[in-house]
């Protein structure tokens, strides 16, 4: 369909008509083709939330680059999309949860045992899976305070003195099979 302007020619309101009928046939046309389940509105929704979708993908991978683990973008990408198939949690929340990680760990290891570890804390807690991330981010670096807020069942006398692998063992004992 090719559509002519002419700029000397009279606006009468024949083409706006001839538009608007034009656009109602192509609606009902891909409304018969997709069995009317299908709507342009639909269509757009899917084609935003692919964009989004790349755009995530992209920024994880260029964090991993960042931090000189731009070979691990595949496997990072795998282990997202059997997590969520896994947990029911959204990559959404997967990629910046991993991005996050990867920034404070340096190691993709132990980004994905620290994503698996706070889903089940998430899962036995009944925390948000982002809380949990943020605060196991924190205890990685040597600031407990958010486990604190997580309920887990450590004292303060254990937040202090105990190391990040004493904390996440007594975690992975506590939580392990939850989610």
């Amino acid at each position: 369909m090719s559509i002519d302007i002419n700029i000397g020619s009279k606006l009468d309101g024949k083409g706006f008509k001839q538009a608007d009928f034009s656009i109602k046939s192509l609606t009902k046309s891909v409304a018969k083709l997709s069995g009317g389940i299908l709507t342009v509105q639909k269509a757009q929704q899917a084609m935003f939330a692919y964009m989004a979708d790349e755009k995530a993908t992209n920024v994880l991978a260029q964090n991993l680059k960042n931090l000189g683990l731009g070979f691990a973008t595949q496997s990072a990408e795998e282990f997202i999309s059997v997590l969520q198939k896994q947990t029911g949690v959204l990559d959404d929340q997967l990629r910046p949860a991993y991005a996050q990680l990867a920034r404070v760990t340096g190691s993709t290891i132990e980004t994905q045992k620290l994503m698996a570890l706070a889903f089940d804390v998430s899962a036995g807690t009944g925390t948000d899976y982002t809380q949990v991330i943020d605060a196991l981010s924190q205890a990685y670096v040597g600031n407990n305070k958010g486990l604190k807020s997580l309920n887990i069942g450590l004292s303060q006398a254990d937040l202090k003195t105990k190391s990040f692998a004493d904390i996440t063992a007594i975690l992975n004992k506590q939580f392990k099979g939850s989610g």
